[in-house]
């Protein structure tokens, strides 16, 4: 749970620095994780990843499964950028 968190934010920051922005823009994190894993783990790695800004609000939810096999988190954010 935690390394595929940790991929899923260094993708996010990723995406975010192609956009000219940084995680400092994201003012909504939304975390679907599977039902049963350490969400403890997957909280912690996501807080790794936000720990050099005010974190953004964040919504994680349990479901039953994702639609990639083997995958345990999914996330969704919303960025704003004033220019």
């Amino acid at each position: 749970m935690a390394a595929q968190t940790r991929q899923v934010m260094t993708n996010l920051a990723t995406a975010l620095a192609a956009a000219g922005v940084g995680v400092e823009h994201l003012v909504q994190v939304f975390v679907l994780l599977v039902d049963g894993v350490d969400v403890a783990a997957g909280y912690r790695a996501a807080a790794e990843g936000l720990a050099t800004v005010t974190p953004p609000l964040v919504t994680a939810v349990m479901v039953s499964g994702l639609g990639v096999p083997g995958a345990l988190v999914e996330v969704s954010a919303i960025a704003v950028v004033v220019r």
